[in-house]
């Protein structure tokens, strides 16, 4: 059986630098000149760098973008997504203005080309029911185009629960209960969906290993690169704990398994 230990010396030092998480690139392109190199050709953007798009970071409600140089670090805030290339800060504008709630989200298809979900949200009593957008931005053709939704969805995204893994947005959803003058009125438990980025499309609603209600918090997190975690708190009882990680998951399938149950404390999310 092939192991990695097979590959040549150039693919394994490669296949190493892509698990190097980008705070550590400083300390490992000053080791010698050819790493050096080889580090700084990896710009993100690129199909290259399809595991480097975790420079994209959400700070104070403000997407930015981080590159670390070999003597300093430089971080740029926008309000909406930017990306910083040989030099050059390239502004994203967004293909039209929205009065409401949004989030951008990150990933790349299976050409390793990335992409920018763009999804917005607005719900006011003078409405019968909530309006959703959707907009794609693709960085190979610098342009937006709306995301056919021929069903717009009848959930909304969860705090703290959007990750990324292989490419794909995942994020904890809950559906909306509406009345009929239209206001919303309840909300079901969570579940989990998966924005796949090579179809362009939502995929199933997915099950969590724990009916949440009302009642929890959840938080959604990535381990390795190849599974995704899940903490629930029951917010009556802050002590109590509970961790699940994937032993299957796919835009369509998920399977989870218990990792950590009933951990005690008083600390509250809330």
């Amino acid at each position: 059986m092939t192991t990695i230990w097979d590959l040549p010396e150039d693919m394994l030092v490669e296949e190493i630098f892509s698990r190097v998480p980008l705070n550590y690139i400083k300390s490992v392109r000053s080791t010698c000149k050819k790493w050096n190199t080889l580090l700084r050709s990896r710009i993100i953007g690129k199909a290259e760098a399809k595991k480097q798009f975790t420079g994209f970071m959400m700070m104070n409600h403000k997407v930015c973008f981080i590159e670390f140089h070999l003597q300093n670090a430089f971080i740029y805030y926008c309000n909406h997504p930017c990306i910083k290339q040989v030099r050059q800060t390239r502004w994203i504008q967004p293909r039209t203005k929205f009065d409401g709630f949004e989030k951008c989200f990150l990933g790349y298809d299976k050409n390793l080309n990335h992409k920018i979900l763009r999804f917005c949200f607005l719900y006011h009593q003078a409405i019968s029911s909530p309006m959703t957008g959707f907009e794609i931005y693709d960085f190979s053709s610098d342009s937006w185009n709306v995301l056919d939704v021929t069903s717009p969805p009848d959930w909304e995204i969860t705090p703290n629960s959007c990750v990324s893994l292989k490419g794909n947005t995942y994020f904890c959803a809950r559906r909306r209960e509406v009345s009929a003058a239209g206001r919303i009125i309840n909300f079901e438990p969570n579940f989990l969906v998966c924005f796949d980025f090579t179809t362009e499309s939502f995929g199933p609603r997915l099950p969590l290993p724990f009916d949440s209600g009302n009642y929890g918090f959840v938080s959604l997190s990535c381990v390795r690169e190849e599974q995704l975690a899940v903490l629930y708190q029951f917010r009556m009882t802050h002590e109590k704990i509970d961790i699940f990680v994937t032993n299957k998951i796919s835009p369509s399938a998920v399977s989870w398994i218990k990792f950590i149950v009933g951990i005690t404390g008083s600390a509250s999310p809330w």
